[in-house]
């Protein structure tokens, strides 16, 4: 006999930093899909719920989906979007029910005004509803803040291995695979939650390069040892609360082992704290090198920029010293809804002048005039066809390149995060040819542009999500985390 599984989620990593206020049309623009539609939307994908479409037939399991929604990362969540959307999946739910068990899709650094911990709040919400005793396996990004409430609420957490991200759906599967096995048991796995007061930015948080590879090739030894299931939570120093930092968490049969091995895992953390610091390259700099290079593209990766991480997009630093230097074969993504309308009104073929960027706020960059002949015009919709969240659709709006003595910039209406090159070829640019691609992410750019750059250079550039931490102010607690507090200390137990 299938068992009924309530499928739901909801997913944004929050920038403290950001300017920009993340409201109920936000989730609409980027996903928000209830009941058949949400299975329909992931059906194929590489997601967590793709994931857990995939494995539930094999594992006699039935769907139940409820509501999911995400968007794009930005600033805190207002209160009446995570009240809504909070609102709609318990009802949606409870309307569905009852279940024996629920797969829920987080992010783990969700904020929302007047609810730090929200996603804690989301579980409890669940949990009220299931009862004590159905299972809940939660997803949950590398780049998660893990609080003790998400972690208690939840019967096992299961995050991402990778960074950049290309394995959710196998992790959806594995979470899946695991509630089944809770199923069977009837009881609760032993687990460890250790959390470390240590921040790391995007920039040094890559699973193929050191030192995380060696820490998440520890993980999977512990895994194959004491542990059934665990995770490294590397942490989104970027929401400024109460339980941000590094956390690991394990779960197995017994008690004893499965806390050794976190602790373990903590510990080798905490010894490498100091070469997880980031290394950067002055702007002007990075921009001489890069055209000066006998081979492109040179991708120039504008970390404090990074729409992936929150930042507005509109960054101009970069833009502004390609167009100094009259470069003539580029690429750079410019987040400017106003100039992107103007553009495809004047069509392709029509002559581009105005203020572009630098709209958001006074940290990424003051507008820089934009003068040169529109190349593309129109909506630009695609489907990912990258390693990340495969399948899925991309609406960025209302789109326009300005060819600008062979530097293309492309003009959005909705913010793009550069997790594949889709966006550029749809809009008719061609990376690979370009000299210099500029990318405001901090390392998912490598999983779509890595095997054709030449070289890259981080850029030491400002904004809401700059790889320096020192320049942000942070009210709740990152202060007392180490690098900001070279004296914190940690031990296990």
């Amino acid at each position: 006999m299938a068992r009924d599984i309530l499928v739901c989620g909801l997913w944004h990593e929050t920038n403290s930093f950001s300017p920009l206020a993340t409201d109920l049309e936000a989730f609409h623009q980027y996903v928000h899909v209830a009941g058949d539609a949400l299975l329909d939307r992931h059906a194929g994908t590489n997601t967590e719920i793709g994931g857990f479409m995939r494995a539930a037939p094999r594992l006699g399991m039935r769907l139940v989906p409820a509501l999911y929604a995400g968007a794009v990362p930005s600033g805190l969540v207002t209160s009446a979007a995570f009240a809504r959307l909070l609102g709609d999946t318990v009802r949606t739910a409870a309307r569905l029910g009852p279940y024996d068990g629920a797969l829920v899709a987080l992010h783990g650094a969700l904020c929302a005004q007047g609810e730090a911990d929200a996603e804690g709040e989301y579980l409890a919400q669940l949990r009220s509803l299931l009862g004590p005793r159905a299972p809940i396996v939660a997803t949950f990004d590398i780049h998660a803040n893990l609080s003790p409430r998400v972690f208690e609420l939840a019967d096992v957490l299961v995050g991402y291995d990778t960074y950049p991200h290309v394995d959710m759906g196998d992790r959806g599967e594995e979470a899946a695979a695991i509630l089944a096995e809770l199923l069977t048991r009837g009881d609760r796995l032993a687990r460890a939650h250790v959390k470390l007061p240590l921040l790391t930015v995007p920039q040094v948080q890559g699973t193929e390069t050191e030192p995380v590879a060696g820490l998440m090739a520890a993980l999977h030894a512990a895994e194959s040892d004491a542990l059934r299931t665990g995770s490294i939570a590397l942490g989104f120093p970027y929401s400024d609360v109460a339980h941000l930092g590094v956390s690991v968490v394990g779960y197995g049969t017994e008690a004893r082992p499965v806390r050794a091995a976190v602790d373990a895992l903590a510990a080798r953390i905490w010894s490498l704290r100091t070469a997880l610091a980031p290394r950067l390259e002055a702007a002007g700099a990075a921009v001489s090198r890069a055209l000066a290079a006998p081979a492109g593209p040179v991708v120039l990766v504008d970390v404090a920029d990074n729409v992936g991480g929150g930042s507005p997009g509109d960054g101009t630093v970069l833009l502004d010293h390609l167009l100094r230097a009259r470069a003539d074969s580029g690429a750079v993504v410019m987040w400017d809804p106003a100039a992107a309308r103007a553009a495809v009104e004047r069509g392709v073929g029509a002559r581009f002048e105005g203020a572009v960027g630098g709209r958001t706020d006074h940290r990424h960059g003051a507008p820089v005039n934009v003068a040169g002949t529109v190349r593309f015009a129109e909506r630009l919709v695609y489907r990912r066809t990258g390693s990340y969240m495969t399948g899925l659709p991309v609406d960025l709006g209302q789109s326009a390149v300005i060819d600008v003595g062979g530097l293309s910039v492309l003009l959005t209406e909705r913010r793009a995060m550069p997790f594949d090159a889709d966006h550029l070829r749809a809009a008719g640019i061609v990376p690979e040819t370009r000299k210099v691609l500029v990318v405001k992410s901090a390392i998912a750019w490598k999983a779509p542009f890595a095997a054709m750059a030449a070289d890259h250079a981080y850029v030491d550039t400002p904004g809401a999500c700059a790889s320096n931490l020192r320049g942000l102010q942070y009210a709740r607690g990152g202060s007392r985390c180490f690098p900001l507090d070279a004296s914190a200390r940690w031990a296990p137990g």
